[in-house]
């Protein structure tokens, strides 16, 4: 499940918690717990956002995307098993 998050400001869904600039969260998937999740990885990542910046300047003007950490450590491993059963036959 990815998550589009876009610049508002007026009543966005969550807010950053450095420099409280506002997003909306445009959710791919739908289950509460894979929204926890991704919510989680949002956070994470609006405060990766400002380790070079202390501003709202930090966060893409355009908008980003997020997907949580178990979906992409799924996705990542994919190729390395593709890798591993070619080198086996």
């Amino acid at each position: 499940m990815r998550v589009f998050c876009e610049h508002q400001d007026s009543h966005p869904d969550t807010y950053c918690n450095i420099c409280g600039q506002g997003f909306d969260l445009h959710w791919e998937g739908q289950s509460p717990r894979e929204k926890m999740e991704a919510l989680a990885e949002v956070e994470r990542t609006m405060r990766r956002h400002h380790f070079f910046f202390n501003c709202s300047e930090a966060h893409p003007k355009n908008g980003f995307v997020v997907q949580p950490r178990r979906h992409r450590a799924q996705m990542d491993k994919l190729p390395i098993l593709r890798e591993a059963s070619w080198r086996a036959a």
